[in-house]
């Protein structure tokens, strides 16, 4: 009887100052008491179909972050949509910290704020957001030349390959200018100049001669490219068709 009370006893005792690290106790005597150690946290995971997409910015922010995920590439949506978990029903959904986090730019902002890749002032961080917003914008043109009606689709992609994407490259050209470090914001790579180099690359794969009159944005994206963590990334990278 007296053991029970000792236990007991010391169970209050350590729930009081211990808050809700209740421990684990062995009926060997109260001297046994051995606190359970938390459970290791997983892995983040992100989530999205088998291509770079608009999950490539996120992939390439976690791993500038050095921070490990699982890369899970699914086929359909049919169970996500289902789990809650997809505040707009779609992809890319990034699961860390116990949040379900989508769109690209608010994944990468989340990431690049806790890495410290989102500039070292807040007028780094406005910079970096207002790249990032050009480049939104660039996609969103891309992408109204690209589903443009079959009769106007010869047009359309003729505008936006020798008016609209010369033009905004130009800008993204005249900004880096203004920084002798060759980044967008500050002496070192950010969520900026990665959104440059995942951007560029899929413009570079559709029209070879993008990058010809833009020097700038070029060694850019070769410094983001060969950056130890991005390199490594990029080594073992899945080919895909997106």
């Amino acid at each position: 009887m007296k053991l029970i009370y000792e236990t007991f006893f010391a169970i209050i005792f350590c729930t009081i100052c211990f808050g809700s690290q209740i421990p684990h106790v062995r009926i060997g005597g109260a001297d046994e008491i051995a606190f359970a150690k938390p459970e290791p946290a997983g892995k983040p995971r992100l989530t999205y179909f088998n291509g770079r997409g608009t999950a490539e910015f996120a992939r390439l922010t976690l791993a500038a972050a050095g921070i490990e995920f699982e890369d899970v590439r699914v086929s359909n949506l049919t169970e996500l949509k289902t789990s809650g978990k997809l505040a707009f029903g779609q992809v890319p959904l990034l699961e860390i910290d116990s949040l379900n986090i989508v769109q690209s730019h608010a994944i990468a902002r989340y990431i690049a704020r806790k890495a410290g890749l989102y500039g070292s002032s807040p007028a780094e961080a406005t910079t970096i957001d207002v790249v990032l917003d050009g480049f939104l914008d660039v996609r969103l043109r891309y992408v109204k030349a690209r589903d443009a009606p079959a009769d106007l689709k010869a047009d359309a992609i003729r505008k936006f390959t020798t008016v609209e994407l010369p033009q905004w490259l130009g800008y993204f050209e005249r900004m880096l200018a203004q920084n002798p470090a060759g980044y967008f914001a500050g002496a070192t790579v950010s969520i900026a100049d990665l959104r440059a180099y995942d951007m560029l690359y899929m413009l570079q794969t559709l029209y070879p001669d993008a990058l010809d009159a833009i020097p700038q944005l070029r060694q850019n994206t070769q410094r983001v490219s060969t950056w130890g963590p991005i390199a490594a990334y990029l080594a073992t990278r899945p080919v895909t068709p997106f």
